[in-house]
């Protein structure tokens, strides 16, 4: 292939990339936002900034408004109450804290936790920006995609399983989620699956995700239809994190 992926760009290039992308079944994309902006306030951030952190994982929390995979922005509070578990990614400081009960204030680089117990490590994290955007259009190639040229804007993802978040929270109804190979045309549907909630992750025993190919993954529910393309790179220069995984599903 002739595809030259623009791996581990700055925001500020992700951002003015992503907001050439007209918008699609869910709705216009906000050019000054990045590509997060497509999963609503709660995921882009309230002030519009890049999030500080993404919320990996949360159990028997007090507050009902979160849930796994959601990014986190400077001055969110979670209320985890005296059972409450979560764990914190920080993006910038690769800080992950293992948070048990109390209240958490979300920072810019680690948490302030009222009430509760807090385990923290510093991990390797080079590179892992909450987005990977990589442009895909081909260079003469000649090959006849089944996805437009002018919306050709993916996520690219070091790992080939994937994790697909959309908007939504942990009492989402179920949606079916349907991953597309669309290197030929029509596409090729390689796997469908059921989740409740705002996330699920490729399994396992789907067929394996080839390096290079483009993905389309589209989530329907009661009220959302959302889709977004998607591709592995193995050869990345980022960790392979949870939070490096997370494919935002909404155009």
């Amino acid at each position: 292939m002739t595809r030259k992926l623009l791996a581990t760009l700055s925001l500020a290039a992700a951002t003015s990339l992503a907001a050439c992308v007209p918008g699609g079944p869910d709705g216009g994309l906000n050019a000054s936002a990045d590509p997060r902006a497509r999963m609503g306030a709660q995921q882009a951030g309230r002030s519009g900034a890049a999030p500080a952190a993404m919320l990996e994982a949360i159990a028997d929390a007090q507050s009902a408004e979160f849930d796994a995979f959601d990014y986190l922005d400077a001055g969110q509070s979670i209320a985890l109450g005296a059972r409450g578990r979560a764990t914190i990614a920080y993006f910038e400081s690769c800080r992950v804290e293992q948070i048990r009960g109390g209240t958490v204030t979300v920072g810019n680089a680690e948490s302030r936790v009222a009430g509760g117990q807090v385990n923290a490590r510093t991990m390797a994290c080079k590179g892992t920006k909450p987005v990977v955007v990589a442009e895909a259009r081909e260079a003469g190639g000649g090959v006849s995609r089944a996805f437009p040229a002018d919306r050709w804007a993916e996520w690219s993802l070091k790992s080939g399983r994937p994790i697909f978040k959309w908007s939504g929270g942990a009492g989402a109804p179920a949606h079916r989620i349907t991953v597309t190979e669309l290197e030929q045309r029509p596409g090729r549907v390689v796997w469908t699956g059921t989740a409740r909630g705002s996330y699920v992750a490729y399994p396992p025993s789907a067929p394996v995700l080839a390096p290079g190919m483009p993905y389309l993954v589209k989530v329907e529910g009661p009220s959302t239809t959302a889709e977004s393309v998607f591709s592995i790179d193995p050869n990345l220069d980022i960790a392979d994190t949870p939070a490096s995984r997370v494919v935002v599903v909404g155009r």
